[in-house]
């Protein structure tokens, strides 16, 4: 599946974007702060949610997802390419201030 074109799109007024990219077989820790009144689009490769009872779900390109209040333990690259999600947020939100970190 071809990636999502969201590289230079224009976000409506009084949203902000980043990425993250997950490499193959990568666990990135699942902090609610971080997702909360986020949207996020899967651009490339393919996401792995692990739930902390040990449910996994996969999600490919062009899939979107709301990761908000989810008991998940992880997000894992499950492609042989990196993993990289386009998440988009509000500046005010906890995902939105997270950017102000990185």
């Amino acid at each position: 599946m071809s990636a999502v074109p969201l590289r230079g799109a224009v976000l409506p007024l009084g949203f902000q974007q980043r990425r993250l990219v997950i490499g193959h077989a990568a666990l990135h820790l699942y902090e609610a702060r971080e997702w909360s009144e986020a949207l996020v689009v899967v651009e490339r490769g393919v996401l792995e949610l692990e739930w902390s009872g040990g449910a996994r779900l996969c999600f490919e390109p062009g899939d979107t997802l709301c990761l908000s209040g989810l008991g998940l333990r992880g997000l894992r690259g499950a492609s042989v390419e990196p993993t990289v999600l386009v998440v988009l947020s509000r500046p005010g939100s906890a995902a939105g201030a997270r950017n102000l970190l990185q």
